[in-house]
């Protein structure tokens, strides 16, 4: 599991080399919802990685809730040769 903090401040973005835009933490919300819609797609080129689980932390609560996951499920391979 890997935790960021998002939410950049207009002050950050002022020292950005990149964007100078801020992003609340609504944008980021509407990033994750975004992403949402492509998780699944996502999953199929990343070799490495077979699910994503997104949790937020809201303000005043004391667990992250969990805002949407995805995972790829692969079918068991199955071989058979028929020889007529």
């Amino acid at each position: 599991m890997k935790r960021l903090h998002v939410s950049r401040s207009e002050a950050t973005a002022r020292t950005s080399d990149i964007k100078a835009a801020p992003y609340t933490p609504q944008h980021v919300l509407d990033l994750f919802e975004a992403f949402r819609s492509e998780a699944g797609k996502a999953l199929l080129f990343l070799k490495s990685v077979t699910s994503v689980a997104v949790h937020v932390q809201r303000s005043g609560a004391d667990q992250p809730q969990l805002l949407f996951k995805a995972a790829l499920t692969v079918a068991p391979v199955r071989t058979s040769v028929d020889y007529a």
